[in-house]
Order: structure tokens, then sequence, then C-alpha cells
């Protein structure tokens, strides 16, 4: 299963050498001097109805959500400490669809599917076309959402892979917030039996997958 990871921007020294000229000249001191990130936990993802078998043209329901306060990430265990991202930008992150094969062998599987974003935008992954969208989150009153229907239109068995949000920006901070589904049942014994052989399942499989068979 393949993932791919945010790539942090790097700092330009002219530019650098610029906002500190002017910092000097107009006494400011509100521009960013950290490139650090920080963790949160308590983003949520489902799937409806949560069934391990669907027929082609049924409707899944995908909603993912997270509140504005989130609580910081320690150790991949939530602390005390919490952060509001009221008015963060750049709040998305990328779904992945991958047909299971057979031992140790899957296939990019998005043009599987008909996607239909109901709040929120969907949006192409130039990174890989046949694999993955991108998602970007809707601010509310108390909460980011995004939420689309999935339809799909061929056999085989799937897994949708939802990684967490990569880099919300709010003033001089970057967060990445993790996802992670909360269905009674994700169906990973279709991810188990026949990608794995048997044996146990990777951690960010688990974790991040949610797997049906569409019939």
């Amino acid at each position: 299963m393949h993932y791919f990871h945010h790539m942090a921007i790097k700092l330009v020294f002219a530019n650098t050498c610029i906002v500190v000229l002017i910092c000097i000249f107009e006494s400011c001191s509100h521009f960013c001097t950290s490139t650090a990130q920080i963790p949160l936990s308590g983003g949520i993802a489902s799937i409806n109805p949560d069934l391990d078998s669907v027929k082609v043209g049924d409707t899944l329901r995908f909603n993912s959500s997270f509140p504005k306060n989130l609580k910081y990430e320690n150790g991949g265990a939530p602390d005390s400490g919490t952060i509001n991202l009221s008015g963060a930008k750049d709040v998305l992150t990328d779904v992945h669809m991958t047909s299971i094969l057979g031992l140790n062998t899957a296939a990019p599987a998005m043009d599987s599917f008909s996607l239909f974003p109901k709040k929120g935008t969907i949006r192409d992954n130039s990174l890989d076309l046949h694999a993955a969208k991108t998602i970007y989150f809707e601010e509310d009153y108390d909460s980011f959402n995004f939420s689309m229907n999935i339809l799909p239109l061929k056999r085989g068995i799937y897994c949708l892979v939802v990684l967490g949000v990569f880099a919300a920006k709010k003033d001089c901070v970057k967060s990445s917030i993790s996802i992670r589904f909360n269905n009674v049942d994700n169906h990973w014994h279709y991810l188990r039996d026949i990608y794995y052989g048997g044996t146990s399942i990777n951690a960010n499989d688990s974790l991040m997958s949610y797997c049906f068979k569409v019939y």
C-alpha cells in the first residue's frame, strides 16, 4: 500500500534576508521564523452504511471531521495541551482507493468509483491521478468537515485509505492532524486474508483503512 508524504517547503535565503531587513526598518515582529510542525489528534472518519459488501451502483457516504480545538499528540497519545485552529488554511488531505488483488499485490482503483462532494471540495491528485484524490475540509462553527458520496462502478475488493491532514496553517504554526476510522468494523479481514496472506496487518494500514467488496 502506498502513501504520499507531505514535503516541507524550504525557505529561500534571499527572501529571508528581505524579511529581516523589513523587520529592522519597520520593527516588525509578526513574520514566521519557525518551521516546526505540531502533531494533533482528534480527527475521525466513517463510511455508511457500514457493510463489508455492496453492489455496483450502491451509494456509500464518507464523512470526516475534527473540532477546532485539538489536543497535542505526544508519542502517539493525546496530551493535555490544546491548540485552536479557527481560520486555519490548507486544511486538506489525500484519500486513496486501492484494489486488493492478491498477496502483496494491489492496484490503483480511483477510476473504479465516482465521487460526489457534499461538504468541502475534491480535487485531482497530481502525484497519482488513478489512485488518489485530495480533499479540502470546510470550516464550520466549531469544527472542520468533509463529506462525499462514493458510487462503485466496478466489481472488486477495495480499501479506502484516508491520510491525516498534512500541514494546516494558522499564523506561524503548521499542524498535522491524525484521522482514524471510527466504524465498528473496518473489514480488515479482506486486507489480512488477501493482501497479507493471513498474517498480521501493518499498523498504519489498520488505522487508516476501510475495506469492502463490490459485487
